[in-house]
């Protein structure tokens, strides 16, 4: 059984620009992140990516089986989310 909420503690720890999307939920991120839901956007695009990594890596995949559950999306929160460490 797939797990649909995921606890990891470093989820976009040193994230610099960008989203990434995680199929299920996700409990906790680094400081520096949100938390968001997808958008109708979000969901082309990652229905986009996932056929075309099944087109390549694997024809057997079933893409409406990976696009019926839940996907969320991580945003950074700041433009410049470690600026201080680098000045």
């Amino acid at each position: 059984m797939q797990k649909e909420e995921y606890d990891a503690k470093f989820v976009a720890i040193g994230m610099h620009g960008g989203a990434i999307y995680v199929r299920g939920r996700i409990k906790h991120v680094g400081k520096e992140a949100k938390v968001m839901d997808v958008d109708e956007r979000d969901l082309q695009l990652i229905k986009d990516l996932v056929e075309e990594f099944s087109k390549y890596f694997n024809p057997e995949i079933s893409v409406k089986e990976i696009m019926s559950k839940n996907f969320t999306k991580l945003v950074l929160l700041s433009h410049k989310p470690y600026g201080k460490l680098y000045s």
